[in-house]
This record gives structure tokens, C-alpha cells and sequence, in this order.
């Protein structure tokens, strides 16, 4: 997998402005734990991330909200300060079956027409839109970064894989 796996291009930079801000950031894959692991030693931190849920620790694969579900238990947020971030409309589906918020990236398969079926805050054709300030769950106010609380952001590879992260600004 990690062969042939890159990260978009600007993932490293929006990343780590987001836990600059005082995110926290893990990822959510149908992929193994340390084939993400794998990847992401590459280009991050070993403390990077705050968690990972990877296949192994979910029964039932997307578009089941259970791994999303886990992450947001495990990180002890509420389902309101949660937005999930995702390329296609199963992450959508899975966004809306956990019942948090969505919004759609473009990096994918997917267009923005059939993102823009299922309930989102946001469809974006770049993760530099993530920086800007609108639209953001109500918990995530852009002008009060320091109580801003948003999780699960879709962390974008090329290539073979999307891997799923999420955020946590606090």
C-alpha cells in the first residue's frame, strides 16, 4: 500500500495548520493499522496522531457509522463537535448514519453533484478550504479557535487508498 501511496499535496501543510491550531487528528480506514502506520511514519511525527481506527477495529466496514462512532467515544467528544470529512458518498452515508456532520472533498471518485445529495456543511475541491473560517459546526466557532472543537477529517492519499481522519480543535 504504501508504494504506491502519496499524500495530496497539500495535506501536510492544512494538517499540521489545523494541530498548530490545537487539533487533535487521527484517522478512520477500512485499511490495517499499520499499513497506515506504515504510510503515515513517512510523513508525520510518531505523535502525530491522536488515534487510529483501522479495520481490525470495527466488526462492520463503512458505510456503518462504527468506526466513526468508536473514534468519537475514545476522543470523548460529542457527536455535535464532530465533522467528518470524506470523497465519497459513502463517507457521506456514514457521516449521516452516525449523525454528525459532513463535508465532501473532491480529491476522489466522487463529484460534488453526487456529494452534494446527502446532508454536508461544505463541499470543497481543495483541504485548504478546511482553514477557511465558514462553514463549521455550531460548536466550531471560527472566531473563537480556542474553544473551536471539530473532529474527523478526511486525511486524502492518491494513488490506492483514502485514509480517514478525523481533528479535534480545542
Amino acid at each position: 500500500m504504501t508504494v504506491n501511496t502519496v499524500l495530496f499535496l497539500e495535506t501536510k501543510s492544512v494538517l499540521a495548520a489545523l494541530k498548530d491550531s490545537g487539533a487533535r487528528i487521527g484517522i478512520i480506514s477500512t485499511k490495517f493499522r499499520y499499513r497506515i502506520k506504515e504510510l503515515l511514519d513517512q510523513h508525520f511525527p510518531e505523535d502525530f496522531l491522536d488515534i487510529i481506527i483501522g479495520g481490525e477495529d470495527v466488526q462492520t466496514p463503512k458505510p456503518s457509522p462504527e468506526g466513526l462512532l468508536l473514534a468519537i467515544r475514545q476522543l470523548h467528544v460529542t457527536k455535535a463537535e464532530t465533522l467528518y470529512i470524506g470523497d465519497s458518498t459513502v463517507d457521506a452515508e456514514t457521516a449521516q448514519k452516525a449523525g454528525v456532520d459532513f463535508a465532501g472533498i473532491t480529491h476522489g471518485m466522487t463529484t460534488a453533484e453526487e456529494l452534494k445529495k446527502y446532508p454536508h456543511k461544505k463541499i470543497m475541491s481543495s483541504l485548504e478550504e478546511l482553514l477557511e473560517r465558514e462553514p463549521l459546526p455550531a460548536a466550531a466557532s471560527p472566531r473563537n479557535i480556542s474553544v473551536r472543537r471539530i473532529a474527523l477529517l478526511l486525511l486524502f492519499f492518491a494513488a490506492f487508498a483514502a485514509l480517514f481522519c478525523f481533528l479535534i480543535l480545542i
